[in-house]
């Protein structure tokens, strides 16, 4: 195994928040930026507090992974923003720290981002689409007629005389 100095992790605080006006202005200041410490919001869609506050002894940690969960461990005693080496896809995403939902920020064009208040807090994201969660419900509710059905059947011909 051969680490990657240059790698950012599963999730880090920035010292800085470049806002810009449209995507193209963000992907192109993206080349540009040391992605470690700056991270770069579209504006024009999401609300972020520029500048950011910074705790040099912050921490982000990834306790628990699974392709629908995601837990972090996040301890700051200024709280600002972090960002996720995950792909943003709102349709579907849910973020939460301390089980109260927040909105998830796009940040470097294509990673999640959140600002966090300052604490020790639980963060967790959820894959939750809502056609997944009612085709669900769905089958469920028809698992259990299909149940019910097919028990009542056997017992009428169970009771029926031969």
């Amino acid at each position: 195994i051969i680490p990657n100095p240059e790698a950012n992790g599963p999730a880090w605080f920035v010292k800085e928040v470049r806002a810009v006006n449209d995507p193209t202005e963000e992907l192109k200041v993206v080349e540009e930026i040391d992605t470690k410490v700056t991270a770069v919001i579209d504006q024009s869609k999401f609300a972020v507090k520029t500048p950011v506050a910074y705790d040099s002894s912050a921490t982000v940690k990834l306790v628990d992974h699974k392709p629908n969960v995601m837990k972090y461990e996040v301890n700051s005693s200024t709280g600002g923003l972090i960002v996720f080496s995950e792909i943003y896809y709102p349709k579907g995403w849910h973020a939460f720290i301390d089980g109260q939902e927040v909105q998830m920020l796009r940040a470097n064009y294509v990673l999640r981002a959140l600002e966090v208040p300052p604490g020790t807090k639980t963060i967790e994201m959820r894959f939750e689409p809502k056609p997944y969660i009612v085709g669900n419900k769905i089958t469920m509710a028809s698992s259990w007629v299909l149940l019910i059905i097919v028990l009542g059947g056997m017992v009428v011909a169970v009771r029926r005389p031969a």
